[in-house]
């Protein structure tokens, strides 16, 4: 499982977004270099990446924790992931944002005849003002 940070390229950006930054202990890493190279190939940007990145990590919480008290301790895996789903949705809309209402939506124009071409050219004239 190989793991490297960098804070420039994108995938650096997802872990930095989800706190998945620590290099001194292998322990410690959330994902590896191919899971968050996954959740980038999966979406159009870092934001989405990330928000996807935690919700795994919310599903994972709640599968673990359940509200656990023992002694003094207590956990509610509910609240955890409570609060990693938000963050999770404040990404997402974040991406939106980054990503516009039109990202990744083109408009390719087919032509089979003539007609149709000189109607293209006429339009593309309008369009342009010549």
């Amino acid at each position: 499982m190989s793991f490297t940070y960098d804070p420039t390229i994108d995938a650096g950006k997802v872990r930095l977004l989800i706190s998945d930054t620590n290099t001194l202990d292998p322990s410690r890493q959330i994902f590896s270099d191919d899971e968050i190279d996954a959740f980038m190939a999966l979406e159009s940007n870092v934001f989405y990446a990330a928000a996807n990145a935690l919700t795994a990590i919310a599903g994972n919480e709640a599968q673990v924790l359940k509200v656990i008290k023992s002694l003094d301790l207590q956990t509610d895996g509910e609240a955890t992931t409570a609060g990693i789903l938000a963050v999770a949705k404040e990404y997402r809309a974040r991406g939106d944002i980054y990503a516009g209402p039109d990202a990744g939506f083109a408009i390719a124009e087919f032509v089979e005849t003539t007609f149709q071409w000189d109607e293209k050219v006429f339009k593309e004239l309008l369009r342009t003002g010549l």
